[in-house]
């Protein structure tokens, strides 16, 4: 490590509060660096202690230069977040491939890697250097960017990886900033993101003023001074916010990251918003972005499946967020056409379902008087009987005396979704498959 980039201060994220999800966020030390090649060589002789890293931050530090670039960034958070870049400019771990990857923490089988320890990767060794609980997965550091098939028996992921960001740039661009300060706000930039991404403007005024307390649980998180500044109320705030939280860090650390693609046009004009909307796109092509009044609606009956919505598997279970949304979206809105495709979707999905639920004595009867058999004493057991697409196989119970009747239904195999939906309508409360299936038949019965 050749320690010289920024020395005079002490590393701080402050400037990337908001990148620490599930972690305390603290800064990577000098200390720890020299720990890490050392846990990389396999010589280390002190115990690899977890510090609750940043963890985008530390494959991308240019994320310590966008948020040094927010309008009214103080003295001190510029400094900190120049020190902490040093760090890993000088840390010899960071390249245009570094990648983070991960592993479940086992349940039972091998006992997962302890921090500090190291593993071998195609391109060199790797160093286990976080643990999160909450998501139940290790973290690894790969510098040389090489990610192995499997870890202690238990499969790895791809978490986060550099983006081969000019330090030197940085590095010029972070003297600039020391000696200027930061750039001033500018509200068309905070426009023409919300435009370009769909987004509510609160949101992307969040976004551009550096998302400071994003992670409170206040309800007035943001500091009043650069509240007024970028022009939001309260709730407003609180609008953008609950946008903002709801994408996954890896795509808002990928967005930021972008802002700053040109260092040193970024610390005189702030974030690049035309690269961040391109980055948005190519991240997100289908992406959907919901009205700030549904955003804002999360108590009402159906709304906490409206996200759900944008899932490619999403299937006709959630049809009542489906149809809360059709009830709620102006008729000019530009979402309709896609929510008429979603159904579409939905229907597909469902479709390739084979619906299958046990019932025993309280029930199975009226489920074959539905379908036009005899009771279920009057059936040879193990032999399916077909009506349509159902199927109902009267089952011997292995572990109890008596038996119960194994009833599916095969969408593949409906000649007539009219007659389907009054038979399923006309199920037991006890079938608890009938609702699922009645979706189904009336969406396809249009």
């Amino acid at each position: 490590m050749n320690p010289k980039t920024f020395t005079q201060w002490t590393p701080s994220n402050d400037a990337v509060h908001w990148t620490k999800e599930h972690w305390a966020g603290s800064p990577l030390t000098r200390e720890k660096v020299q720990l890490l090649h050392a846990c990389l060589a396999g010589t280390a002789e002190e115990e690899f202690i977890s510090r609750d890293w940043s963890l985008p931050a530390v494959v991308r530090p240019e994320l310590y230069l966008a948020g040094a670039c927010r309008p009214m960034a103080s003295r001190e958070l510029i400094e900190g977040a120049a020190a902490a870049f040093g760090v890993l400019h000088d840390s010899d771990l960071i390249h245009p491939s570094t990648t983070l990857f991960t592993i479940p923490t086992p349940a039972d089988g091998p006992y997962p890697p302890e921090l500090g320890q190291m593993v071998d990767t195609p391109t060199g060794p790797a160093v286990s250097i976080e643990e999160l609980g909450e998501d139940e997965v290790i973290v690894f550091l790969s510098p040389g960017g090489g990610v192995p098939d499997q870890v202690a028996g238990s499969p790895t992921t791809e978490w986060f990886a550099s983006h081969g960001a000019n330090l030197e740039q940085i590095v010029a661009a972070f003297e600039i900033l020391l000696t200027d300060g930061a750039p001033p706000w500018n509200p068309a930039a905070a426009e023409q993101l919300a435009e370009g991404t769909g987004w509510p403007l609160p949101a992307a005024q969040v976004l551009l003023s550096g998302m400071p307390g994003l992670l409170s649980v206040d309800h007035d998180w943001m500091p009043k001074r650069i509240r007024e500044l970028v022009g939001l109320t309260v709730s407003e705030a609180s609008t953008g916010r609950s946008f903002l939280l709801s994408l996954d860090l890896r795509l808002l650390a990928e967005l930021v990251s972008a802002g700053v693609k040109d260092p040193l046009r970024a610390v005189r004009e702030g974030l690049d918003v035309t690269a961040m909307t391109e980055r948005w796109h190519h991240l997100r092509p289908n992406d959907v972005t919901f009205p700030e009044d549904v955003l804002k609606d999360t108590d009402s009956p159906g709304a906490g499946g409206v996200r759900t919505l944008v899932d490619e598997k999403v299937d006709l279970r959630w049809l009542p967020s489906w149809l809360w949304l059709a009830q709620r979206l102006r008729l000019e809105s530009p979402l309709r056409p896609w929510l008429a495709g979603r159904l579409d979707d939905m229907l597909a999905n469902s479709r390739a379902w084979t619906y299958q639920e046990d019932q025993t004595a309280t029930t199975r009867n009226k489920v074959r008087s539905c379908l036009g058999l005899p009771e279920a004493k009057a059936a040879p057991r193990d032999v399916p009987v077909l009506v349509g697409p159902w199927s109902v196989t009267r089952m011997r119970d292995p572990h109890y005396l008596g038996d119960y009747d194994r009833i599916s239904f095969d969408p593949d195999r409906v000649q007539d979704w009219d007659l389907e939906l009054d038979r399923a309508r006309a199920m037991p409360k006890g079938f608890s498959e009938a609702a699922d299936i009645a979706d189904l038949a009336a969406v396809a019965a249009g």
